[in-house]
């Protein structure tokens, strides 16, 4: 672990402090491989003075090496705050300081960036009610930039930083409204901006209906500075204002029709824009509108059915060569369950959609019409309450069409099969065995014939056959809601799982010859793994090696433990070898320290 002096320097005057603190945590994080370095170490101590009066330290450190190509980029910083109650008011007195240091040898002829920026200031929250609060912030920053192209020359620069924000809510009788505000303003020499936020939020319940809707602005606006070299010292050169703005609604009403039927309507709309002054050719801008219908119906007999309907609008606005894009979909869906027996289900569904993209601005060149639909019908059988048999019947279809000549060559139509059985078998309460498979096939076909493209193949079969040992017990984490109901005994703080997992997959393409497919391509993929994972009491390790093989090959194994030293705080440590070439391996160490005292 990276030792940083002033880290042991902030430990030790805290543990020498022999007041109670009300909150500090140390996080300490450590990861290794041959690509990269990282640490992130974080240090929170929040402590009682005297009445009414309270100290903050924050620590924190980070480093961060990419050896590919030789990136070192570290960060230290501290913030130090000191808070006083009076009643209703109260007031911060705040300080800090961060340090910036960023080096590549991708950066040619440039030296390494180095920034060093510290600040004081003070800070006032109010709350003459409980749902109302008004706060304000100001702080007085001065900063150190080393000049990248001169070795001796540095920039100074001072300025200020200032915030004003509050909070306000209120409740009359089933109706719940609350409101968010916040300014912010920083003005350095070659930093400069300016954002504003405004948020609210009204809920109501009543007997007949549920309604819901928030809303919330945020606008930025920035001034760009470009460093320019010069022979003696480099200056920061204005260039441009960026103007970045956001505004999005979203509404939901809930309507219980019936005890056998409930309504959703929803609303979603969302605006972003992104302004240059100079630049305007990158100007853009995003909008989106979802509306969509929700119907839950329970006819009776243990059957539920769902309808959604959705309509979404999305355009794209770009600047540049007045370029636009508008992308519609139309979604239609139904799902049905019926339980005709204790755990034993039946259940379909339909969806459709129709995405449209069209570009009004390039006389519809390039308009794409996609629709898919997708059919299933499962069912779910449970066998002396011990056996589960599940089984999945999709059919996709999707139909890709380009309206204008030039493209429409691409026009083909695929679809899809597949099934997916599953097999379940509980032994007991800790032992599990279980089969799944898919078998899918894929069919394209082109409106316009070309040579050796008349249509195309793909087929899958896979396999994974698994044994689960759990003394938790396994049926307590099945998460199956007839197994649950079984008799299972208790794991008394102690817990070891051991799964066994063998699977298979192979992987076919070809290509449609007058009558028959001449396969062209195939792959094939064989993974045997297993996984231990063993509870003791507050010790937890895991072993997990991994080995695959068929068309390519890979070794994998994830070693790791942990020590939950109480409710929050835990050690952790992990090793993980990988690669195709056991010899050649790629190696990642990671170090996790979460300490609460």
């Amino acid at each position: 672990m990276n030792r940083n002096l002033s880290l042991w320097l902030i430990l030790s005057a805290i543990w020498l402090n022999p007041l109670v603190a009300q909150d500090r945590y140390l996080e300490l994080f450590q990861h290794i491989s041959d690509k990269t370095r990282s640490w992130e170490n974080t240090l929170f101590y929040h402590s009682p003075i005297f009445a009414n009066s309270d100290i903050r330290v924050k620590w924190f450190s980070l480093s961060d090496r990419r050896l590919s190509y030789n990136q070192d980029s570290r960060r230290f910083g501290i913030d130090l705050g000191f808070d006083q109650r009076f009643g209703k008011l109260e007031h911060h007195i705040l300080s800090g300081y961060d340090y910036v240091y960023d080096s590549s040898d991708l950066e040619i002829n440039l030296r390494p960036y180095i920034n060093k920026t510290g600040y004081y200031g003070y800070g006032l929250s109010y709350t003459p009610l409980d749902s109302l609060v008004i706060n304000t912030q100001g702080r007085y920053y001065f900063r150190n930039e080393q000049d990248r192209f001169n070795k001796d020359a540095s920039f100074h620069s001072d300025g200020f930083y200032y915030r004003l924000g509050g909070r306000a809510s209120a409740q009359i009788r089933s109706l719940y409204a609350s409101a968010n505000t916040n300014l912010e303003c920083k003005k350095l020499e070659w930093e400069s901006h300016t954002s504003k936020a405004i948020s609210s939020s009204i809920v109501n319940f009543s007997e007949t209906y549920q309604f819901r809707t928030d809303y919330s602005f945020n606008q930025r606006d920035d001034e760009l500075y470009v460093l320019s070299p010069d022979s003696i010292r480099s200056q920061y050169n204005y260039t441009d204002t960026l103007k970045r703005s956001s505004h999005g609604v979203n509404a939901d009403l809930i309507i219980p029709v019936a005890d056998w039927m409930e309504i959703t309507l929803s609303e979603q709309y969302s605006q972003h824009k992104v302004r240059l002054a100079n630049n305007y050719f990158k100007n853009n801008a995003d909008f989106m509108n979802r509306s969509s219908i929700n119907a839950v119906i329970y006819p009776g007999g243990s059957v539920r059915l769902d309808g959604i309907i959705r309509y979404d609008l999305a355009i794209k606005d770009f600047s540049y060569e007045v370029n636009s894009r508008h992308m519609e979909n139309r979604y239609v869906g139904s799902f049905g369950s019926w339980e005709y027996a204790p755990g034993d289900s039946l259940r379909w569904g339909y969806e459709i959609d129709l995405q449209r993209i069209t570009y009004p601005d390039q006389e519809n060149e390039w308009d794409n019409d996609l629709l898919s639909q997708s059919y299933r019908v499962g069912i779910i059988k449970y066998l002396h309450k011990r056996i589960r048999f599940r089984n999945w019947l999709v059919i996709n279809t999707k139909d890709d069409i380009y309206i204008d000549a030039l493209l429409s060559s691409n026009n083909h139509r695929m679809r899809s099969v597949s099934l997916i059985p599953e097999l379940g078998i509980l032994l007991g309460d800790r032992l599990y065995l279980s089969n799944d498979y898919v078998i899918r096939a894929d069919y394209t076909s082109y409106d316009f014939k070309a040579e050796n493209r008349s249509g195309t193949l793909y087929r899958q079969l896979a396999g994974n056959y698994s044994m689960v040992f759990d003394t938790f017990p396994f049926i307590a984490r099945s998460s199956d809601l007839v197994w649950m109901y079984l008799p299972y005994r208790s794991g008394e703080g102690k817990a070891l799982r051991l799964e066994a997992r063998f699977e298979y997959q192979q992987n076919e393409y070809g290509n449609k010859i007058e009558d028959y497919y001449l396969i062209t391509n195939r792959n094939t993929r064989f993974t045997a793994a297993i996984n231990l994972k063993h509870d003791i009491h507050n010790l937890y390790y895991i072993i997990h090696p991994k080995y695959t093989w068929g068309t390519w090959k890979e070794y994998n194994l994830l070693v790791g433990c942990a020590w939950q030293i109480d409710h929050d705080s835990i050690i952790e440590l992990s090793l993980n070898p990988y690669g195709d070439n056991i010899k050649h391996l790629t190696w990642q160490i990671s170090t996790v320290i979460n300490l609460r005292f």
